[in-house]
């Protein structure tokens, strides 16, 4: 699990035993994990797919089609699916589901999300990979 705070525009996620583990920077889409840099692409307006690449490598690490119109993902990495999805109205909170079971989820603990968010997603997620979630879920924070 991880805990995302900053300010809008500059998140820090941070371990369970507070480290910083990743810092995004929005307008940049990029990030660091350690030693390994990483760029976010987008394509496309309506339904845009957002691409996370590693640095150097050229490799795509995830990906996330959005449906049209709506705060709905469709997320691949390391050959898995998964719908990251807004819950409720608000789309402070989003759904992490395998087929139709929530096994993880993005939400802020105040009202003010860059106070304190929660990354609860599963351990089989790479790190990377969590950190670039968290980026499309701040994105509909503005």
């Amino acid at each position: 699990m991880l805990k995302a705070s900053g300010k809008r525009g500059a998140i820090a996620l941070a371990d369970e035993d507070g480290r910083i583990v990743a810092t995004m920077k929005e307008m940049l889409f990029s990030f660091a994990v350690g030693r390994q840099h990483y760029k976010i692409t987008r394509k496309g307006l309506f339904a845009p797919r957002y691409q996370l690449w590693r640095d150097g490598g050229g490799d795509v690490v995830a990906s996330a089609l959005q449906a049209p119109f709506v705060n709905r993902y469709s997320i691949e990495c390391d050959g898995k699916l998964w719908t990251l999805k807004a819950v409720g109205l608000t789309a402070r909170k989003f759904a992490l589901l395998r087929d139709s079971d929530q096994v993880g989820a993005i939400f802020p603990t105040a009202l003010n999300p860059y106070r304190e968010t929660i990354v609860d997603l599963p351990g089989d997620i790479p790190t990377e990979t969590q950190v670039f979630l968290t980026w499309i879920v701040a994105r509909q924070w503005d």
